[in-house]
């Protein structure tokens, strides 16, 4: 009898302890995947961070004067009294400033190139 009860209590307490192996191995498995998230976690809130940063910036610039000044001059037109304005030729005017190309050739593009690969001048 003593033997039976020896052989239920050895295997009652090698049923413990594989219980308690198998859930301090979860338990650390379930670590090293915390683990991972908050890293990556961290690191995504460290690309927020410099996200937030270039866009207060960005709201700064555009709340100072230079951006004022900015938008006046290209979107509007306008301009300060230090400003320059160059009057350039129409576009038809610009022919006789650049001279014009002559073409040397009067064979189409697929022929100067047959000519090239098979040898002909």
């Amino acid at each position: 009898m003593k033997s039976v009860e020896q052989w239920l209590l050895f295997i009652f307490l090698i049923f413990v302890i594989i219980a308690n192996v198998s859930n301090s191995a979860n338990q650390i498995l379930t670590l090293f995947r915390v683990q991972n998230i908050v890293s990556q976690q961290g690191a995504e809130l460290d690309q927020l961070e410099k996200e937030k940063a270039r866009l207060q910036a960005e709201v700064a610039y555009a709340q100072s004067g230079e951006y004022q000044q900015r938008a006046w001059r290209i979107l509007l037109g306008l301009g300060n009294k230090e400003d320059y304005w160059l009057l350039l030729p129409k576009q038809s005017d610009l022919s006789s400033v650049y001279p014009q190309a002559e073409k040397e050739n009067s064979l189409p593009h697929w022929k100067e190139w047959w000519n090239f690969f098979v040898g002909k001048p």
